[in-house]
């Protein structure tokens, strides 16, 4: 096996990890829902880093082309980020059912810290683009990945659901782009 395969075995065993933990989460809020009623805002986060996590997927199969020799460095990078798809995952839904408390104030105490750990994936994004894949710094597809972070930072301070929802819209807005934008159509 060559050392494209080794790594890329790794990164999918880690992020299938995440996902079976992000949809069986998905599954006991869904089972818990008497005790602690669904809220469709944090199930939309979750929605989010699901698509994240297979846009990750997805881009796994164009490394083979962008990088020809794999160091330590390369590979602990996107080691990095594959694991801050899982914990993105692995935090965004409510795991403790509390009767009295909703899903959206369970999601204001831990699940909104996914949007720390999405931000963090979108500035390493942005940092390595341009040693890693020779996206200048200041290409607006890499700007974008700037964006996002900051604003996931700024959305995660706020504490009206007002703006929660405002800022949710805005950000599966900016995200569909960035996806759109920086995605191959078709691998050969």
């Amino acid at each position: 096996m060559s050392a494209f395969g080794y790594v890329v075995s790794i990164l999918m065993l880690i992020l299938g990890l995440g996902i079976t933990e992000l949809l069986k989460d998905v599954v006991d809020a869904f089972r818990n829902r008497k005790t602690t009623p669904l809220d469709w805002l944090p199930l939309l986060w979750a929605a989010i880093v699901f698509v994240e996590q297979m846009q990750f997927l997805w881009a796994i199969f164009e490394l083979r082309d962008l990088i020809h020799s794999w160091t330590a460095e390369k590979f602990v990078v996107m080691l990095f980020l594959a694991l801050l798809l899982f914990s993105a995952g692995a935090l965004v839904v409510p795991r403790i059912f509390k009767e009295g408390k909703s899903a959206w104030q369970i999601f204001q105490q831990n699940g909104r810290w996914t949007l720390a750990v999405l931000a963090v994936y979108y500035l390493v994004a942005f940092l390595i683009n341009p040693p890693f894949f020779g996206i200048a710094y200041f290409d607006p597809y890499n700007i974008l990945n700037l964006l996002l972070s900051v604003f996931l930072v700024l959305l995660l301070f706020a504490w009206t659901r007002k703006a929660w929802v405002w800022g949710t819209i805005v950000y599966v807005v900016l995200a569909t782009t960035e996806i759109i934008l920086l995605s191959p159509e078709v691998y050969q």
